[in-house]
């Protein structure tokens, strides 16, 4: 299963809130914040994204 989501920025923000927010995302990823939160609300057959390399 593939759950598709996103997150942006308004382009008038620039680089720096656009790299935050990826930063934001892929800490989430790495403290497992994403995982727990599928297994709290039961969602199976999915993986989380492995974390990417800045």
């Amino acid at each position: 299963m593939v759950i598709e989501q996103a997150m942006g920025v308004a382009r008038r923000q620039g680089t720096i809130a656009e790299a935050f927010l990826a930063a934001f995302v892929e800490r989430l990823k790495l403290d497992e914040f994403v995982e727990r939160a599928l297994k709290r609300h039961r969602v199976e057959g999915v993986a989380v994204a492995t974390v990417a390399r800045f």
